[in-house]
């Protein structure tokens, strides 16, 4: 296993039913409590675990929520308990099937890793790199890994093994250690995403939001700063500010706080004003999405497969990526019950599966174009159309928010918008919004303009203000 982080630690929890001995390689040495490393710079940001990602968690680990929501995580209705604004729209609040958890990303890898690390023959390797793969005569088969310890030196170690899983994050180097082995390496899909976020604490109050947990501004290419605030354990909030491009979130604490401000959201007003920071605001960047195609290999090499980041980094205000883990890690369990041939190509497009909707978000989420001037395609013509819809649709009807919800969850498909209630809801917000003019493009097409926009008031923000509580 090449990796510790949260991938690497339920992809071993895959393998643990299947091998006698699971060994995990990280770089750094990884903590046994929650704590941040350098290996993980993300984590100190807001995270949280989707719908899909918990029950599949809880299909490995029985009874971990019931854990973590015991050391101070938050469970909750993604419906009813949080307010979120897609696309200017406060969507309808209403109780829902799902139930999801938010807490600190070092929380949740502590308490997998001591899950995954008390199974019988899993073991960690700490403070050594994976330097390159190692193939059978003839390169038929990869049956190991090279590494060396970090920061002394040594011997190089050849570490054999009957499969090895890449779940080394965004910088994976399997790419290339296949080109070096003569293999095709995978075709790269890339999106421009420029998001950086901030993130800062604040001490949480009994006061603070009644009947709310949770508070989403989603980023559109109409509305270039976002905002999340989650509950987290000790007692605080966490506040993400995001940015895309030249919205970039500051990082002094007054243009901070004045930026979050100018959201526009009373509950997100309330807590950047009144309540006690903890700490100062902590940044990271993320320029590109990427996909890696490793399901259209036409010679995948047995022996060698990969996981969460290290195949797809998606865009991280869509809070996506530990519940793909999670998901992907429980693909490769499945496709281990039924034996290892042709493991590599069975595991890669289920895999690729598990991608479908993470991937379309991320594409969708795309504003250089927008930024540049350049045109958009049809494809993204068509999924701003479609979102547009959506939420105006999502504004008054619990049931489309349901649905919607559940598809950004990853409990279900993208069949779920196309049910004859989700459509109706559609249709008739249609009707409100008063659409323009379809724009002409060549080919008959419309991706020369911008998708319809609804109408809206000049005082959107006061409007929002009156329909979430207040204290």
């Amino acid at each position: 296993m090449i990796g510790g982080s949260m991938a690497g630690l339920l992809a071993a929890r895959a393998l643990a039913g299947t091998y006698e001995e699971v060994l995990i390689v990280d770089r750094d040495v990884l903590p046994s409590g929650p704590v941040h490393r350098a290996g993980v710079p993300q984590s100190r940001h807001a995270h949280w675990l989707l719908a899909g990602g918990l029950e599949a968690l809880e299909s490995f680990f029985p009874g971990i929520s019931g854990e973590l929501v015991a050391e101070g995580a938050t469970s909750l209705d993604p419906q009813q308990d949080c307010a979120w604004f897609f696309d200017g729209h406060p969507v309808e609040r209403a109780p829902s099937d799902m139930t999801c958890l938010m807490m600190s990303r070092t929380l949740l890898e502590s308490r997998v890793r001591a899950r995954t690390e008390g199974l019988p023959g899993v073991r960690t390797l700490p403070r050594h790199e994976v330097t390159g793969l190692l193939a059978t005569t003839g390169g038929g088969r990869i049956d190991g890994v090279r590494a060396v310890r970090r920061g002394r030196p040594g011997p190089v170690l050849e570490l054999r093994a009957d499969l090895v899983v890449d779940a080394s994050g965004r910088a994976s180097r399997t790419p290339l250690w296949l080109r070096e082995l003569g293999y095709r390496p995978p075709r790269e899909d890339r999106v421009r995403v420029g998001v950086t976020y901030v993130t800062r604490r604040y001490r949480r109050a009994s006061h603070h939001l009644p009947g709310i947990l949770a508070i989403g501004r989603h980023v559109t290419p109409d509305r270039r700063r976002g905002a999340a605030l989650y509950p987290s354990e000790d007692g605080c909030w966490m506040v993400t500010l995001a940015g895309v491009l030249d919205q970039e979130p500051p990082l002094d604490t007054d243009a901070f706080t004045a930026y979050g401000c100018s959201l526009g959201d009373p509950g997100l007003r309330q807590i950047l004003g009144e309540a006690e920071p903890l700490d100062v605001p902590v940044r990271a960047r993320f320029p590109e999405a990427f996909r890696r195609r490793y399901e259209r290999l036409r010679r995948p090499p047995e022996g060698l497969v990969v996981i969460g980041d290290a195949m797809c980094a998606t865009n991280p205000t869509l809070a996506h990526g530990m519940s793909v883990a999670a998901l992907q890690a429980q693909a490769l369990r499945d496709c281990l019950r039924t034996g290892t041939a042709g493991l590599a190509r069975r595991y890669h497009r289920r895999a690729a599966r598990v991608l479908t909707v993470p991937w379309t978000a991320t594409r969708t989420s795309d504003v250089g174009p927008y930024a540049s001037g350049r045109r958009r395609s049809a494809f993204l013509w068509a999924a701003d159309l479609a979102r547009t819809a959506l939420c105006a649709a999502m504004e008054r009807d619990a049931a489309v928010t349901r649905a919607c919800l559940r598809l950004a969850h990853l409990t279900r498909g993208r069949r779920v918008l196309f049910s004859p209630r989700v459509l109706a809801g559609v249709v008739s917000a249609l009707a409100r919004l008063a659409l323009p003019s379809v724009p002409s493009g060549q080919g008959g097409g419309p991706p020369s303009g911008r998708p319809p926009q609804p109408r809206r008031t000049p005082d959107r923000d006061h409007e929002i203000e009156t329909r979430l509580p207040l204290p």
